[in-house]
């Protein structure tokens, strides 16, 4: 009875027991960049390994990033997934998901393109912007882009490494191509030839 008691006043410490569903909560969790759920799903190897809440704590006053985590969230929501195959071998498993989502290096890139353009053409007619103002002005241009394009989708098959750790599954690396699908492509705007 006391353990029934405890299941039901601590249901966060109970582990579901397959690779799968450490994954499917992995994938949740980052639709919404939701730091603590994430944490959960992955080993504590991991976990101790990525720092991804200390950098969104970091920028919560910064209006850009404000604009890009709104971006990224619409995007997310748009995400779709299926689990395709699992394997496990001993207290390893491997976990192969398709995913579509949104591509928004396009829009990323443009929108910065653009910006970069008025904020110049803003100093050139002698017009100082305040970081407020620049955060604003990439923020509403942002915003038009993203309204004005259509929405490119890509495909992506990710293997998702668990592991089985005292009775319950954890994803046991955050690849980067996953990165990449949670952010919506944007990670490769760094190998873009468009500038």
């Amino acid at each position: 009875m006391l353990i029934i008691s405890l299941l039901l006043v601590y249901p966060g410490c109970v582990r579901k027991s397959t690779p799968e569903t450490a994954v499917e909560q992995l994938i949740e969790a980052s639709r919404t960049f939701d730091f603590q759920a994430m944490g959960q799903a992955v080993s504590p190897e991991v976990r101790n390994r990525a720092d991804l809440e200390e950098f969104w704590q970091e920028g919560e006053e910064d209006l850009i990033q404000n604009a890009a985590v709104d971006y990224l969230l619409h995007n997310n929501a748009k995400m779709t997934y299926t689990i395709r195959d699992m394997e496990i071998n001993g207290d390893r498993a491997q976990v192969k998901v398709d995913f579509v989502y949104v591509d928004g290096l396009p829009v990323v890139v443009e929108a910065t393109v653009l910006f970069i353009n008025q904020a110049l053409q803003a100093a050139l007619s002698g017009q100082a912007l305040t970081d407020t103002e620049t955060a604003e002005l990439f923020a509403k241009v942002l915003s038009q882009i993203r309204t004005e394009r259509i929405e490119v989708f890509r495909n992506e098959t990710i293997t998702f490494p668990c592991v089985l750790i005292g009775g319950g599954w954890y994803v046991d690396d955050l690849s980067p191509q996953f990165l990449n699908v949670i952010l919506s492509n944007i990670s490769q705007l760094g190998e873009t030839t468009a500038f």
